[in-house]
């Protein structure tokens, strides 16, 4: 693979990851598409850094912050 082909690849990357980053905003509910686990609202939301922190429920009365990359999320 070239030098240009890869940076082609790359910007498709990005385009694709944006696309998918404007459904999420602040305090839109949102699971992780790498953990089963992970679901919650966002607290935090940095757009042009892919960084989020999502509160979510341990159990029913504890609460637990976690930082992750936006692309990392699907809006639910």
């Amino acid at each position: 693979m070239t030098i240009t082909e890869y940076k082609e690849l790359c910007k498709k990357d990005v385009l694709r990851i944006g696309q998918d980053v404007k459904e999420i905003k602040l305090g839109s509910n949102v699971r992780s598409k790498i953990h089963d686990d992970l679901t919650g609202h966002v607290v935090v939301y940095q757009p042009l850094n892919n960084y989020a922190v999502i509160m979510t429920d341990i159990i029913e009365y504890e609460m637990m912050t976690v930082e992750c990359y936006l692309s990392d999320l699907e809006a639910v």
